[in-house]
């Protein structure tokens, strides 16, 4: 299955009349969420009259948010019911009774940005908003480099040296940081020299 996009399903039956009603109880690992087709609760009822009748669980992966790649999470169960033949396989070889799933992840890390910013001379500053995909597991930093700096400032960034960057926390990874784009001439000196369009690479190296 699919995190948060497609689902699954495995059938459920008695082997043999059980002497007494009983439930099938379901318990997914963290992640999953296994409920009775019928019910959509977590457990099955079998009764004398339909102990043969499959009954099927359908399988979800809940959409964490994380990029932790393609897993194999389980689905256990346990029987409740006075029936001691069947009361007794909650002790045998086979219980819990465990169905493995594959899951692919939905996830993937990436920087989010826009792809191209224009900044006017004089126009003060101008937003170029980041933010991150997935929630990391570390904090993340990512360093704003310009090919060519002599023309262009950074606000609202942190800085390290020469260095101008933005970062998260894996508790802050929903929040967009807004860099200010700005001219140097506009904060450092008057310029009256017409010297037309510029054009330069900001590149966004992320680490973590």
């Amino acid at each position: 299955i699919i995190e948060a996009e497609t689902a699954g399903f495995y059938m459920v039956s008695m082997t043999t009349t059980p002497a007494q009603s009983l439930v099938v109880n379901i318990s997914a690992q963290p992640g999953l969420l296994a409920l009775s087709n019928q019910t959509q609760e977590g457990y099955l009822f079998f009764d004398r009259s339909d102990w043969q009748v499959p009954q099927a669980v359908i399988v979800t992966a809940l959409d964490n948010q994380f990029h932790d790649g393609p897993r194999q999470p389980r689905i256990s169960h346990f029987l409740s019911t006075t029936d001691p033949n069947y009361s007794a396989l909650n002790n045998g070889l086979q219980s819990p009774w465990e169905v493995s799933v594959n899951v692919a992840d939905n996830d993937v890390s990436a920087v989010l940005h826009g792809e191209e910013l224009t900044v006017i001379e004089g126009a003060g500053t101008t937003s170029f908003p980041i933010s991150l995909a997935t929630i990391p597991y570390a904090p993340v930093r990512v360093d704003l480099v310009l090919d060519d700096a002599s023309y262009l400032a950074f606000g609202g960034v942190l800085s390290e040296g020469s260095k101008r960057y933005v970062e998260w926390t894996p508790a802050e990874w929903n929040q967009t940081r807004t860099v200010l784009v700005q001219t140097l001439a506009d904060n450092q000196f008057p310029d009256n020299t017409d010297s037309g369009e510029r054009s330069t690479f900001l590149r966004l190296n992320s680490s973590s």
